[in-house]
């Protein structure tokens, strides 16, 4: 279990997926929100983790409001960041997402990756916080195959 400033955060992560635990917090409050994310190859919208210099990540994220189950959308939140290791911070949207023939709604935010980004590991987080500032952080499993991965070209 990981733990953001606020609540503590629990992850799961199946198949490139990740998920904020429904689970309460050490001061018996439940979390007030559930995140989860995931990362796709931009064009076809493969699921992926693993990235090359100058590929389309995007970010995809539904935020639910733990009470009543219901995904939040704009206005809903008071800020919603992806933070990179190097402090990085992108501001996802919410829309239809594919754009043009919508299979749901939800967050996402697309990142070219620099041509001299480094290789290697790069555990993003993602950082909900709530109408009346309650804060809650994904972290991604800390398994290699869950954490965003740039590789060299081949």
């Amino acid at each position: 279990m990981k733990l953001s400033d606020k609540h503590p955060v629990a992850v799961l992560a199946a198949t490139g997926f990740i998920a904020v635990a429904y689970s309460c917090s050490a001061y018996g409050a439940p979390l007030p929100l559930a995140i989860q994310a995931d990362t796709v190859l931009s064009g076809p919208c493969v699921l992926t983790s693993r990235f090359k210099p100058e590929d389309k990540v995007i970010f995809r994220i539904r935020v639910t409001d733990t009470q009543s189950g219901e995904p939040l959308e704009e206005g809903g939140l008071k800020k919603l960041v992806v933070v990179m290791p190097d402090g990085t911070e992108f501001t996802p949207k919410f829309g239809p997402h594919p754009p043009q023939q919508a299979a749901g709604h939800y967050w996402t935010y697309a990142w070219t990756i620099p041509a001299d980004y480094p290789t290697g590991s790069h555990p993003y987080k993602v950082v909900a916080t709530t109408l009346d500032d309650q804060e809650v952080t994904l972290i991604p499993f800390e398994a290699p195959p869950s954490q965003l991965t740039i590789v060299a070209e081949q």
